[in-house]
């Protein structure tokens, strides 16, 4: 009698232990579809959209606010991150030579959707026209324009990138400062650009 006992004691035990081994995988399972199922849903719901881009891409959109409109989607929609993400695409532009290109957006739509939507005014491509560069009386124009990014003897076409000529400007001074010309001055740079705004004249003048 007492080993029967104990051996219906021992299938119940293992019964019920494999049952609730059984209940917790489900239990899981069902976790793991519900949050599939929200990551869809939140997939769903939340669109970007593109108006007005022909000289970027779609994808290179994208890929310059990433991190951005990911923080967009995971911080449950707050302006600043679409505010950041919309910065990065202007400045995309700015490295593209598009001195004047705008990125505005709208979010939710009209119909209250979860669509934001980008509105690119891409403005003119702005290259170099001219540079003025004067006053190098110590040091070669050749040997100046082999400072500027990528540079060579000839700028003019490049797209017109502000940053760049400050950059730029900044290190003809450093080149005169370290050939020991102590009061060496470098005024500028200084920009005039075209009426139609499609070619800019850069102006650099050493004292």
């Amino acid at each position: 009698m007492v080993f029967h006992f104990s051996t219906t004691l021992l299938i119940v035990v293992l019964f019920f232990g494999a049952t609730e081994g059984k209940a917790e995988d489900a239990d899981t399972d069902l976790h793991s579809a519900y949050d599939q199922k929200q990551a869809r849903t939140a997939a769903e719901e939340y669109q970007v959209i593109f108006s007005g881009n022909s000289a970027l891409s779609e994808e290179q959109l994208r890929s310059s606010a990433v991190t951005e409109l990911e923080e967009f989607k995971k911080d449950g929609f707050k302006k600043s991150s679409i505010d950041d993400a919309a910065f990065q695409m202007e400045l995309l532009y700015r490295r593209n030579g598009f001195a004047f290109a705008t990125v505005t957006y709208t979010f939710p739509d009209e119909s209250g959707n979860k669509k934001a939507l980008f509105t690119i005014d891409e403005g003119p491509a702005v290259t170099v026209g001219n540079l003025e560069l004067t006053g190098n009386q110590a040091i070669s124009r050749e040997t100046l324009l082999r400072l500027f990014p990528n540079g060579g003897s000839d700028v003019t076409g490049r797209p017109y990138l502000k940053a760049e000529w400050s950059s730029f400007a900044n290190t003809i001074r450093e080149l005169y400062l370290g050939q020991g010309f102590l009061d060496a001055q470098v005024q500028g740079p200084s920009f005039t650009m075209s009426e139609d705004r499609s070619s800019v004249a850069v102006a650099i003048h050493i004292l």
